[in-house]
């Protein structure tokens, strides 16, 4: 049996005046990877490419449950160490870099690698993720810094062994500044199981996991624990940039996909208009989902 409980319906959410853009200032002072990315770990154990199993209402091939183990990164004062006949990498961004929250890396090797460099070029330290064993492929959570320099920056990813990193992939990022978004919607919850955000739009387009993006700027960052394979992140937002939110009324909803097999997920709803929170809804959730979809607020824009 499945208890669920939330807040009763918002009312119409009195937005506030925009107050400041969040542009960025551009770089200054000395550079360090630490001023990007405030942190990062490596998903161990875990399938990095179960997103794509996941469908609208339909299981492809459902993962393990398994916690997987979490390899946090250590800031390395210098350059990272090259290695000749190290493995090289390849970057893919699976989410939008976010200020201040978790976005999701996939990183790849030529060859077997037993860590990994984050960086950003011109810094004078990187991140560094020593694996407890070699790999040819592993899900890197990296969290974008509160402040960033310049939201248009180039991050590197490298891959190596014990000899050295080899050749890094590179990647220019346009990262998502939450104080320069018309509207972000962030659902946040406390346990390994898939909880799902979903917004529908002035127009009545809906943002969710099988509809990641719109015409209009709407963006779900990414798809937290997708099918059970368990991230640790525990997080989605749904942003519009400022100019492109359309106007009319919001419909958010939270949806418990699966509990994969635990008791009880406690989440929270942080609603946010012009780079300000205007309020934060709780709730939980338990037991294996009966109706899984909850609509939890309506609010209207602008």
């Amino acid at each position: 049996m499945q208890s669920v409980r939330y807040p009763a319906l918002l009312g119409l959410i009195s937005l506030l005046a925009t107050g400041c853009d969040g542009d960025p200032t551009g770089f200054s002072g000395q550079v360090t990877a630490d001023r990007f990315f405030a942190g990062a770990y490596a998903v161990v154990n875990a399938n990095p490419s179960a997103a794509t199993a996941k469908l609208d209402g339909l299981t492809v091939a459902l993962q393990t449950t398994a916690a997987p183990n979490l390899v946090e990164a250590d800031l390395v004062d210098g350059d990272r160490p090259e290695g000749t006949g190290a493995p090289g990498a390849l970057l893919e961004l699976q989410s939008s870099i976010i200020t201040g929250m978790p976005s999701k890396l996939l990183v790849t090797g030529d060859a077997p690698f037993t860590r990994i460099a984050l960086s950003v070029p011109g810094a004078d330290n990187y991140w560094e993720i020593l694996l407890p064993a070699p790999t040819l492929a592993v899900q890197v959570i990296a969290t974008g810094a509160s402040s960033i320099p310049n939201i248009d920056f180039p991050m590197e990813v490298a891959v190596g062994t014990e000899v050295g990193y080899g050749n890094a992939a590179r990647e220019d990022v346009h990262a998502v500044d939450l104080a320069a978004s018309d509207v972000a919607v962030i659902l946040r919850w406390n346990a390994p199981s898939d909880v799902d955000l979903h917004v529908t739009d002035g127009k009545g387009i809906k943002v969710y996991f099988a509809n990641p993006s719109t015409s209009d700027g709407g963006q779900l960052d990414l798809d937290s624990n997708p099918a059970c394979s368990i991230d640790g992140v525990n997080q989605e937002v749904i942003t519009w940039p400022v100019g492109k939110a359309p106007a009319g009324e919001y419909k958010v909803e939270v949806d418990y996909w699966s509990d994969c097999g635990v008791a009880r997920s406690d989440y929270a709803v942080t609603f946010m208009v012009h780079g300000r929170t205007v309020q934060v809804l709780n709730g939980f959730f338990e037991g294996e989902p009966e109706i899984t979809r909850h609509e939890v607020a309506r609010f209207t824009f602008p």
